[in-house]
């Protein structure tokens, strides 16, 4: 989102979200590990504006994501 001025995401899982700030995620090439009901803020200055993708530890889980634009 071009138009994004912040964004934020909390891990609903008990398994450890692997959050890229790229085209890709994986759990040995990510940005920033979530651990289980962990929390992650995009920094604000500059704020990425590209895709984010995330895979978990473990078979399947939960991010609610709140994006401000």
């Amino acid at each position: 989102n071009a138009n994004r001025k912040g964004a934020y995401f909390f891990n609903e899982s008990t398994a450890t979200l692997y959050l890229a700030l790229a085209g890709s995620a994986a759990t040995n090439a990510y940005t920033v590990q979530i651990p289980g009901n962990g929390f992650f803020e995009i920094p604000a200055t500059p704020v990425y504006t590209g895709a984010v993708f995330g895979v978990w530890s473990s078979a399947a889980g939960s991010c609610r994501i709140t994006e401000m634009s």
